[in-house]
């Protein structure tokens, strides 16, 4: 699952997380942090719900049935593992690079006796 599956899976599902927990689109509206006119437009499927609006939907809609039942136990918690698992592998990535060596101006490898490549995982 990725970021874009998050939003598709949130967003056509605003309207129902909204009356599943008995607010209006106005109380939906400022709980969520955006203004009423764009919540009647994510419902309308006329705007795509953004990355951001989706995270707040699953943390503050964690106990949402719905939202559950198309994300699973804690929505938040894939959210937070979606977002974080590009800057882990942006991190495993530079330690490799650090670790792995040195590279001459002509791009061949420069022979660091100690140095090998580790793959060290970052969690």
């Amino acid at each position: 699952m990725n970021k874009q599956t998050v939003m598709d899976l949130v967003s056509p599902r605003l309207k129902l997380i909204r009356t599943e927990m008995d607010y209006t689109q106005d109380q939906m509206a400022e709980i969520i942090g955006i203004s009423k006119k764009t919540l009647v437009q994510l419902e309308k499927g006329r705007q795509e719900i953004g990355w951001a609006t989706a995270v707040v939907v699953c943390a503050l809609f964690r106990e949402s049935a719905l939202l559950r039942s198309v994300m699973g136990d804690d929505p938040i918690e894939l959210a937070e593992r979606l977002y974080m698992k590009k800057f882990i592998q942006e991190k495993q990535q530079r330690v490799r690079l650090l670790i792995g060596g040195r590279r001459s101006d002509n791009g061949s490898n420069i022979n660091c006796n100690s140095i090998r490549r580790v793959d060290i995982i970052v969690l």
